[in-house]
């Protein structure tokens, strides 16, 4: 039985979590696309590193491919923003992540994205459900290799998509408020090929950002590195003289003479 909660459906693996199950939601969602003429444009499939997630995914892949949908698979393991992001970017109606999120390693789950990237919402996880109940019999499903060779699976991988657009939020946000970025994200941009790593990159935004605030007379520097970032002062000052030569005491005193 497929239920939807918060945040898309979760079971355990081997009980509810089955490829009959999944391929059931698969047929529905299709279906559900079918009636609203949302088939055409495809739809956006991935998965994270739990078990059985990429097998998931292809067996839900093999059911989009046999009605004629095109499915669209990101071939690595991935975090549910990714996909999220390139349902947004490409304008596709639907996106599924294969995930149970924090739940204990013997679940997992299907969560279902509609047309911007957001989570489906309490009403269309209904309308699922009710298309649910109305599948009967087997699913029908096209072998993997032959619906690639056809065209109606299409691996994908827009990491590097992903990257560049989170980091060109990164270099126009207001580090003022604080940009927080996870530990999987910094980890991919440190290992991306640029010319500066992100750290050099991050650091290079904040500072830029203290210099302006230097401006106001009435913050102390304490004041200006925590606004931008650095709890510690010992540190901020280090790579404030690093990438300026000066100090921030000195560039203040500069500014002002100025």
């Amino acid at each position: 039985m497929v239920k939807f909660g918060t945040g898309g459906w979760r079971a355990v693996i081997g009980d509810e979590f089955t490829k009959e199950n999944i391929q059931r939601l698969a047929k529905a969602l299709c279906n559900k696309m079918k009636d609203e003429d949302a088939a055409g444009k495809g739809i956006v499939l991935g998965y994270d590193r739990r078990f059985l997630s990429k097998e998931a995914m292809q067996w839900a892949g093999m059911v989009f491919a046999a009605e004629g949908v095109t499915a669209y698979l990101i071939n690595k393991s991935s975090p549910t923003p990714l996909v999220m992001f390139y349902v947004m970017r490409h304008q596709f109606p639907y996106g599924m992540m294969v995930t149970a999120s924090h739940n204990p390693a013997i679940y997992n789950g299907i969560k279902v994205f509609t047309a911007g990237g957001r989570d489906a919402d309490e009403m269309q996880t209904r309308e699922i459900e009710q298309y649910l109940q109305e599948i009967k019999g087997p699913v029908p499903e096209m072998e993997y290799d032959r619906a690639r060779e056809q065209g109606l699976i299409q691996e994908i991988y827009p990491l590097n998509e992903y990257l560049d657009n989170n980091k060109e939020k990164i270099l126009l946000s207001d580090v003022a408020e604080k940009t927080y970025v996870s530990q999987w994200h910094l980890s991919k941009l440190l290992n991306k090929e640029t010319g500066q790593n992100f750290s050099e990159i991050l650091n290079g935004v904040r500072i830029d950002k203290a210099k302006e605030l230097m401006r106001d007379p009435s913050l102390r520097i304490g004041d200006v590195a925590e606004q931008v970032g650095f709890l510690d002062l010992a540190h901020f000052s280090r790579v404030f003289k690093k990438l300026n030569g000066i100090s921030a005491n000195e560039y203040r005193n500069r500014y002002r003479e100025d």
